[in-house]
């Protein structure tokens, strides 16, 4: 009896391991995972340089873990075994509390805070020196300075860091935008804030920069379920937000230019709620150099931000004083090149950049 039954647990791994071989044989590589928004992981080139330098089996092992065959359902049980059942207070970085998912950010970089200060000093040095603008400075928060003491994660000393980085750049103005937020203001499953939510952040900005800006809105509110990254790199299902975005007069007029693909484009496109990633309904998202026109302003103010994605949403509502905005994200595009594209003549400056990417800066280019 008992050999029946080893026999039986042979026979069923066997066929587990040769099915999903065969499986994995037959079915076409997937290009891109939706659920987790990046692009998978292809088949390396087999070359006696890549087998010598040990570069094709690291690229092998990642090929075989992106297209293994149902690689979701497998994600989901892995997550759902540690959280749980194994009682784990993450899963893949990120937790959950009260409803919303935040990825964990420890501990303070101080050699990135001295990188990201490096990057904007010597944008400063080649372009700003000389101008007669005024340079302001400005942090936003993540989700962790909201709940990540309260739910028991290690999390960022943001004081530290906001007057770290400041303290690096004499030059600029700091805006402390800190008071005016809470973790309502951000999305459940998204790293990004609610645009609806951050108007009193758009007054207090435009205010330290010197121009006013209208506080009457139409709350246009999606039908479509808004799944943020956060919910499928956590891999457990979790309630889904409604993405809105707010206009009037003033915004509907504003020209917006993408230069990185030559095109004139909409302030909200639409088309992108049911796309890939829902916030690119913002300024058409990360894109590297934006310029928008205000045809109803004509007050001869202009502004350069230095931003990452959070200003997608955020510059809509603070182009309303400006004539001509630049938005430009040095994530895609080198600030060695930017005068190139860029005339620096005056204008007022924000750096405007979330703590993930100050913490992380070596995405700044």
């Amino acid at each position: 009896m008992k050999k029946i039954k080893d026999r039986l647990i042979c026979l069923l791994i066997a066929v587990f391991v040769f099915g999903v071989a065969i499986v994995s044989f037959v079915l076409p590589d997937g290009e891109y995972s939706v659920s987790e928004r990046r692009p998978l992981a292809q088949m390396p080139d087999i070359t006696i340089k890549n087998i010598l330098s040990g570069k094709f089996m690291k690229d092998y092992e990642d090929y075989t873990i992106d297209q293994f065959p149902m690689r979701d359902a497998f994600r989901e049980i892995k997550a759902f075994t540690e959280i749980n059942l194994l009682g784990k207070k993450d899963n893949n970085g990120l937790y959950e509390y009260e409803g919303y998912l935040a990825e964990m950010q420890y501990p303070l970089d101080s050699d990135s805070i001295e990188n990201a200060a490096a990057k904007f000093g010597a944008i400063y040095k080649n372009y700003l020196g000389g101008s007669e603008g005024r340079i302001y400075l400005s942090i936003i928060p993540d989700k962790n300075y909201f709940i990540g003491e309260s739910s028991g994660h290690l999390c960022l000393d943001y004081s530290l860091l906001a007057s770290s980085l400041s303290d690096k750049m004499p030059y600029a103005e700091y805006i402390d935008i800190f008071p005016y937020l809470g973790i309502e203001d951000f999305y459940l499953t998204d790293t990004h804030w609610r645009q609806e939510n951050i108007v009193d952040v758009a007054e207090n900005i435009s205010a330290a920069l010197g121009v006013d800006i209208p506080g009457d809105y139409t709350e246009v509110l999606s039908d479509e379920p808004f799944y943020g990254v956060y919910a499928s790199q956590y891999a457990l299902n979790k309630e889904s937000d409604r993405i809105a975005y707010l206009t009037n007069d003033i915004i509907n007029s504003l020209e917006v230019y993408d230069h990185e693909n030559g095109k004139d484009i909409p302030v909200y496109n639409t088309s992108a709620i049911t796309g890939k990633d829902p916030y690119e309904l913002y300024l058409g998202g990360p894109l590297s150099l934006v310029s928008i026109k205000n045809p109803s302003v004509t007050n001869g103010r202009s502004l350069i931000v230095f931003r990452d994605s959070f200003a997608s949403s955020l510059m809509p509502l603070i182009c309303q004083g400006y004539e001509e905005v630049t938005l430009i994200d040095i994530r895609y595009i080198s600030s060695q090149v930017i005068s190139n594209f860029v005339e620096f003549d005056g204008q007022d400056v924000l750096f405007m950049y979330s703590a993930m990417v100050i913490n992380n800066s070596e995405t700044l280019r």
